[in-house]
């Protein structure tokens, strides 16, 4: 690829848009709530998720007929529900969807802006809702 101004305004231009990125509220919002992921209580409830999901695949293959299989995977359940219901946690997973859909939209933006032919998978099916130009195909 030759390097000529037009490629040096484009990355000129996509650095920018880093630069906005990386000073905008989600990307800030989403920084602070991952530093918050490292509170000791949140970090406890981890810890004691893993242990208890570490003892439940020492059995897993068992299944039933391991002693207190049961309890073991109850145990790691409520160790699941309890991290899930973690504040910390559950705001780092909503800041998380929040930048994402963010990056989601810039790609489908750039994307349009070049051609309305090119496809952005976004891993969200409900995001981008492109209307086939003929060449979709069913089932």
């Amino acid at each position: 690829m030759i390097y000529d101004e037009k490629v040096n305004e484009l990355l000129d231009q996509a650095d920018d848009i880093a630069l906005s990125i990386l000073k905008s509220p989600y990307f800030l919002e989403y920084k602070q709530a991952k530093n918050n992921l490292n509170n000791k209580e949140t970090i406890n409830k981890k810890k004691a998720f893993l242990k208890a999901k570490e003892d439940y695949e020492k059995i897993a293959n068992y299944g039933k007929y391991a002693p207190n299989y049961k309890e073991t995977l109850q145990n790691m359940l409520n160790k699941k529900k309890q991290l899930d219901l973690d504040v910390n946690i559950s705001k780092f997973r909503k800041k998380e969807l929040e930048l994402q859909s963010l990056l989601d939209d810039i790609s489908i933006y750039l994307a349009k802006v070049v051609s309305n032919e090119i496809k952005v998978d976004t891993g969200n099916p409900f995001k981008n809702k492109a209307k086939c130009s003929g060449e979709c195909q069913n089932g």
